[in-house]
């Protein structure tokens, strides 16, 4: 009902009104991984018409599936559970979908709102909910991913605990959630984006507070012109670091229609106040992160002209950071060409290398079978490498850290 998704939608702007905090830095040094097969894994497990279903993609010792939704029926697979609405997690989900599907109630809304998915075929588990699916008990934890993303908790009649992360960026908050306290995690599915020291980038904190410093900077410095700040985003996703450059600007908000139409049904009250619909009347204009290259900037900085006399893009990524810098939040540079001027800020949504370290050194992981990669297996003896070598260090550590 209306009030209870109101409660869910306040919870969600709170959670997103929290940074993560700054990672450790490694001691190891950067790697360069191969591009062979994965060692040891079988990716021919199952399949729904002619494709092959992942292994990741279903929950051992259950009838679930998550974000596998472009496979068809898969046969054992009853629920199919969705972590967050990013397309490539939720590609295959029509509105002629009939199976069943969890979610939070933020992705819910944006399934039944975009993709005319049947409100019947939804249960929601939000953080805080539990559920029983075939006699195992669900809950979740949030990603701090995007709006609505969650890590699902699935406790089994034979009393094992599986975590699935779907996509997340780990910090230290997520270990006070009560849900890790009084149980271990038998088995991990863990998100591998930036499974390499190299990836090691600035915490969210420290990345959006530097932009938003070298952006204020900027906008002094061209008091004089008409300036209009473009900053990439996705559909869901991105969200902080505009926000903060909004406010530090104080300014209006602009987006295309797809995009108000997805702010709408996030009803982020901090997004929505700043919202004006005739462009040349905000200051920060949120654009499609694809379209954050200078071909394209040269486009947008043409259709803008008439109100504004030059353009400072701010694309947050982490792949910036491939590069293995170091101290690259202090020698953030904003590169200019004309009256386009761009700047990459290395901010992410999934965890760094030392994030994922102290994560799965947090959840008490004694043996690298106990964690299952979902993302690059084709760097799976890499990855394993330094799973080993993370358990190994807690091992050292003593039992506390056991």
């Amino acid at each position: 009902d209306k009030k209870k998704y109101d409660q869910v939608v306040s919870k969600w702007n709170e959670i997103f009104k929290k940074p993560a905090a700054p990672p450790p830095k490694p001691k190891d040094k950067p790697k360069t991984f191969n591009t062979r097969s994965p060692n040891g894994y079988n990716q021919k497990d199952g399949g729904g018409g002619n494709k092959k279903v992942p292994y990741y993609k279903k929950v051992k010792g259950t009838s679930f599936s998550v974000d596998a939704f472009n496979y068809g029926d898969i046969p054992g697979v009853r629920y199919y559970f969705l972590s967050h609405y990013h397309y490539d997690h939720f590609r295959g989900l029509t509105k002629h979908w009939k199976k069943p599907i969890v979610c939070s109630s933020l992705t819910k809304r944006c399934l039944v709102t975009f993709l005319k998915v049947s409100e019947n075929l939804i249960t929601t588990v939000d953080p805080g909910d539990e559920r029983i699916f075939d006699q195992v008990q669900v809950s979740c934890v949030t990603a701090n991913h995007c709006p609505g993303s969650v890590m699902f908790v699935f406790r089994l009649t034979t009393g094992q605990t599986i975590l699935h992360v779907g996509d997340f960026r780990a910090n230290p908050d997520m270990e006070s959630d009560p849900l890790f306290w009084n149980q271990k995690i038998d088995h991990v599915y863990l998100d591998t984006t930036y499974c390499d020291p190299q990836y090691d980038f600035p915490s969210q904190h420290l990345a959006i507070e530097r932009a938003v410093a070298k952006v204020e900077e900027f906008a002094s410095r061209h008091a004089n012109n008409r300036l209009a700040v473009l900053v990439g985003a996705y559909t869901i996703g991105k969200e902080r670091i505009f926000k903060a450059i909004a406010k530090a600007l104080d300014c209006k908000v602009w987006a295309n229609n797809r995009r108000l139409e997805t702010w709408k049904v996030l009803q982020d009250e901090e997004i929505n106040s700043r919202i004006v619909k005739d462009r040349y009347k905000a200051k920060v204009h949120v654009i499609e992160q694809g379209k954050m290259n200078w071909k394209h900037l040269k486009d947008i900085a043409k259709q803008l002209s008439p109100g504004f006399s030059h353009v400072l893009a701010v694309k947050p990524t982490g792949w910036t950071h491939e590069k293995g810098q170091g101290n690259e939040l202090e020698n953030l540079k904003i590169k200019t060409g004309g009256n386009i001027s761009f700047m990459e800020v290395p901010y992410s949504e999934h965890s760094s290398y030392s994030e994922l370290k102290r994560f799965i050194q947090f959840l008490r992981i004694k043996d690298t079978r106990q964690i299952i990669p979902t993302v690059n297996l084709y760097q799976s003896k890499e990855m394993n490498s330094y799973f080993a070598d993370w358990i190994r260090e807690s091992k050292e550590k003593g039992p506390e850290s056991q």
